[in-house]
């Protein structure tokens, strides 16, 4: 799990990525998902919508629900994203997976600070590298 996602943040030039199963459940995390993901003290629960921050179980929830129904990438835009600092746009990107040697389907889930100047794409380059794997 770990070469694969080496080689998608080596080529796509993600920071942050985490990779979960259609449940949830959290596989693997590259990059500090701190200002995302909450883990506090005692027993995890490596559910993604147990540790999302407030505000964002539902949107990833939602963009994981429609890449699993379509079989293609969701984003969702969260207007209002409040971390401990700051009050900011963010972009969820929830892009479905499947690695070799894995039964169950996977998806890989990219949060990406925008402004609403700026915009935030997934060029079709990104889709063909990660279905390539």
């Amino acid at each position: 799990m770990a070469d694969v996602v080496h080689k998608i943040v080596k080529t796509n030039y993600f920071r942050l990525v985490v990779i979960i199963n259609d449940k949830g459940e959290i596989l693997h995390i590259h990059g500090n998902v701190k200002q995302y993901l909450s883990f506090v003290e005692g027993r995890i629960g490596a559910n993604v919508f147990t540790v999302a921050r407030r505000g964002l179980p539902m949107n990833i929830r939602l963009g994981l629900r429609w890449a699993k129904q379509e079989g293609k990438p969701a984003t969702v835009e969260v207007e209002s994203f409040k971390d401990n600092k700051n009050t900011r746009l963010i972009s969820i990107h929830v892009h479905p997976i499947t690695l070799k040697n894995w039964e169950t389907q996977l998806f890989l889930v990219l949060f990406h600070d925008i402004t609403p100047q700026q915009g935030f794409r997934i060029s079709p380059s990104i889709i063909d590298t990660i279905e390539d794997l």
